[in-house]
């Protein structure tokens, strides 16, 4: 295979990011909150999945880095899914030092699966976010091997339901305010050349409603509840879709709370499969 399984342990150079309400306000529009508390133009804190942002220039070192990839490149890559960890409220001016580290690579048969890990701690020294990214990197097709489907999710009793909108420019709205700016996203040529009808919202974007569903559906509207959220994508969403955010309740791990959702897209497809939200 194409990764190079000799960098397994390996950490980047520390990424230095500067909090700004601006990149607040912006990536909190990208991705439709209205929460006041992570909206407007005075937000009490960074939305959590802000994180992205200043995670994004390490996982970006990943990507380029040239003794990683080997025969790989990035048009093989899919972001299979993500795991962020919120530990402390980030909030205007704080400067955030990021660590990002290949945890692992593993050959899963129709192709590798690249774990990155990430850390970011705040001026106090104070961690404020840990994580993990997964990607997978498909291989050459194999007519011979047969495709496994996944059934639907066994949801055992619904807790509540929340309709989150796909706006048509939401593409472009969340490459400005994240820095991702992969074609596949802004770039209706190039998506519709990898087999696709439309440019493809991010999955982290997705993500991101999901978390403004969790938080206004479990957490009475307050983000500084939400101590983790993570998810698997498994269908891709497109401008325009209607997403139903379902959730329900896990019962209780380590004094917190935890419950499992799901995201199904208007063609009654699960986007996002295998969510689970840690409150306090």
């Amino acid at each position: 295979m194409g990764l190079n399984r000799e960098l397994i342990g390996k950490t980047y150079a520390e990424q230095e990011f500067v909090v700004e309400r601006e990149k607040m306000i912006a990536y909190a529009k990208a991705t439709n909150e209205d929460n006041p508390r992570l909206a407007g133009d005075s937000p009490e804190m960074a939305s959590p999945m802000f994180g992205v942002v200043y995670v994004f220039p390490g996982l970006v070192e990943v990507f380029f880095d040239q003794d990683l990839m080997k025969d790989s490149n990035l048009g093989r890559m899919l972001h299979g899914g993500q795991d962020m960890r919120f530990l402390k409220p980030v909030k205007d001016q704080d400067v955030l030092k990021t660590l990002t580290k290949i945890e692992n690579i593993e050959d899963r048969g129709s192709g590798e699966l690249l774990t990155v890990g990430f850390s970011s701690k705040n001026q106090d020294g104070v961690e404020v976010l840990s994580g993990q990214g997964t990607f997978f990197f498909r291989g050459p097709p194999d007519p011979d091997k047969v495709k496994k489907k996944d059934g639907p999710t066994e949801i055992p009793k619904v807790l509540f339901e929340k309709t989150l909108h796909v706006d048509d420019d939401q593409t472009y709205r969340y490459a400005e305010a994240s820095g991702d700016h992969n074609p596949l996203h802004v770039d209706e040529e190039m998506a519709k050349a990898m087999g696709f009808p439309n440019v493809i919202v991010h999955g982290l974007c997705v993500m991101a409603l999901a978390q403004k569903g969790i938080i206004d559906g479990g957490l009475d509207g307050d983000p500084s509840r939400l101590r983790r959220l993570s998810v698997q994508f498994s269908k891709p969403v497109f401008p325009g879709d209607d997403l139903r955010c379902i959730a329900w309740d896990q019962g209780g791990e380590g004094g917190k709370r935890v419950l499992g959702f799901i995201m199904k897209s208007q063609r009654d497809q699960e986007v996002i499969r295998e969510g689970i939200a840690e409150l306090d």
